[in-house]
């Protein structure tokens, strides 16, 4: 499987068939009830012909909103990314998500609770999380870098800067690829990285 794997959206018949069906077993379940049935004769005489009016807009504002809600996924695509995060595309905006808790597999059919992430919030994805880890290193090393002590560690820091230099490439050609910008922090890394020589091979 390749990321960012891209999913297009459309409205689904077998949903709309099932919002129809609910709808119209409590629209009839209502029409049944003598009090609240307003075709009924005696209805508008009734004492709750508020209450009846009440629920009969209910179940119409929410069978309107329903179908409105499954027909606006036309032209939208669900944006997978290797992190774990996802993107939802439409013509004019773009959204990011995180999986929230309670995710339900149910076989023939997943539950995913999504969770929108605020404007100007990226969330802690697995890149980002260890771009800061990465960055507290670096900060560490700067600090007590010459260190006798933490000389036997050299070839660990060296390591996990290039790993956190290669994670800042992938995460922005990802974001490229789906549309969306890269973060100053990643593309400030990623300017020092071209910045810096390359290491030369040793031989033995």
């Amino acid at each position: 499987m390749h990321f960012p794997l891209t999913i297009p959206l459309q409205p689904s018949k077998r949903v709309i068939a099932s919002i129809l069906a609910a709808h119209a077993a409590a629209g009839w379940t209502l029409f049944n009830v003598p009090s609240l049935a307003l075709l009924q004769p005696g209805a508008l005489g009734s004492p709750l012909r508020g209450v009846s009016i009440l629920l009969w807009c209910g179940v119409l504002g929410s069978l309107l909103l329903a179908l409105r809600q499954e027909h606006a996924k036309g032209g939208k695509a669900l944006i997978v990314h290797a992190d774990g995060m996802l993107t939802c595309m439409s013509a004019d905006e773009s959204l990011d998500y995180r999986v929230g808790a309670g995710a339900v597999d149910f076989g023939w059919a997943l539950w995913l609770p999504l969770v929108e992430l605020p404007d100007g919030q990226e969330g802690e994805s697995i890149y980002a999380r260890y771009r800061r880890l990465g960055g507290q290193i670096t900060r560490a090393w700067a600090i007590g870098g010459g260190s006798d002590v933490l000389e036997a560690r050299r070839a660990d820091f060296h390591f996990h800067q290039e790993v956190r230099i290669y994670i800042a490439k992938l995460e922005a050609d990802e974001r490229r690829a789906s549309g969306r910008p890269v973060p100053q922090d990643i593309a400030r890394l990623l300017r020092t990285r071209l910045g810096r020589p390359a290491p030369s091979a040793t031989r033995s």
